[in-house]
């Protein structure tokens, strides 16, 4: 009788773990991983403009972009506006894409759009499933708009050297992260790779600028000329040069062969 009494109690325990795990998995952590909802795609209110007009959106490395270095590098009338956010992954960059403060500026009228994204997602492990699907949210709703995108090829940062100084949390919660989404801890490639293969499939290669990470800085944070900082994961004045000469020359020669 206690025996049974036993094997019943334990049933009732590991069925209500089984509940509990699942709203602690439906309520807390699926929601991390779920896709930007279906966002209605608008039309930007763009006013008319004389000059060259540029914004570059993205993660950190475009929170610390100085527009003046690319003005100078474009060698023509020109308006850069750089929209940044510190640690932000591809979804938040294309939800950050329907704040009033970002229509506001392309309302003012754009001819490109710079993307810097997916450098959080690599470190988090969020899948390159997720990292493309929201790139190429990003990329239509500028075309829809009439706006080309740039799209930056992932760079090559220290990823292991971030790893490295996490907490044993955050550590375990990378590792969950990459079985969950079947990523790599550490190999960017895959994540790149996805992409050009998602641009290709779709024929939106053909609609964008697609800067290459070979055609700057193929060496990513080991670059001899000292391109990054010392955490291996942002640029420094010398790197933003290097960087702001490639995407110019790539701009003024899709502007000057669309403007002739």
């Amino acid at each position: 009788m206690k025996r049974k009494k036993g094997l019943v109690i334990s049933c009732i325990v590991i069925i209500l773990l089984g509940i509990i795990s699942y709203l602690i998995w439906h309520q807390l952590f699926q929601p991390y991983y779920a896709y930007a909802p279906d966002m209605p795609f608008y039309k930007y209110k763009q006013l008319k403009h004389d000059s060259l007009r540029v914004m570059f959106l993205g993660d950190s490395w475009a929170a610390y972009h100085s527009d003046s270095i690319l003005i100078r590098k474009l060698g023509i009338p020109s308006c850069v506006i750089s929209k940044g956010y510190v640690g932000e992954k591809s979804k938040s960059i294309y939800m950050h894409m329907f704040d009033n403060d970002v229509k506001k500026d392309i309302s003012y009228g754009l001819d490109y759009v710079i993307i810097s994204a997916g450098i959080n997602d690599v470190i988090a492990k969020m899948g390159k499933e997720y990292y493309v699907n929201h790139v190429e949210q990003i990329v239509r709703l500028l075309l829809y708009n009439k706006i080309k995108p740039v799209i930056m090829e992932i760079p090559e940062v220290n990823v292991i050297a971030i790893y490295d100084k996490e907490d044993i949390l955050s550590k375990i919660r990378h590792h969950f992260s990459a079985c969950y989404t079947h990523s790599s801890m550490f190999i960017i490639e895959d994540y790149r790779r996805e992409l050009k293969h998602r641009l290709y499939e779709t024929g939106l290669m053909d609609q964008i600028l697609y800067i290459n990470i070979a055609s700057w800085n193929a060496n990513g944070y080991k670059d001899i000329r000292g391109l990054y900082q010392e955490d291996g994961i942002h640029l420094n004045e010398n790197g933003y040069s290097v960087l702001d000469s490639c995407l110019a020359s790539n701009i003024i020669m899709d502007y000057n062969s669309n403007n002739r």
